[in-house]
């Protein structure tokens, strides 16, 4: 939470104490600095979004593999077609 007193400090670059004598100095930031600041933090969260993105829809193509796969009767495994898929994978691919 900000206060009223701490935006005079931001304008005036004054330090600020606290009641034990902690100086607490604050940076006057230009309005080109806060711009440049906050662009590269809309490009760092764009970056972020699009590599998340990348790994959802990765994500999402195993599923869909592991998926049909299971319907076409396919061992996840050993990707041979079986009739019993369940007996098949407690048989040969259960440690």
């Amino acid at each position: 939470m900000r206060s009223r007193a701490y935006d005079g400090l931001e304008e005036t670059g004054e330090a600020f104490y606290c009641p034990k004598g902690h100086a607490l100095e604050v940076q006057r930031l230009s309005v080109v600095e806060r711009l440049r600041s906050s662009e590269r933090s809309v490009v760092h969260h764009r970056d972020m979004r699009d590599k998340l993105t990348r790994r959802l829809d990765a994500t999402r193509g195993v599923q869909t593999r592991f998926k049909n796969r299971l319907l076409k009767k396919c061992c996840p495994y050993c990707n041979k077609p079986v009739d019993n898929l369940f007996k098949h994978v407690s048989e040969r691919h259960d440690k």
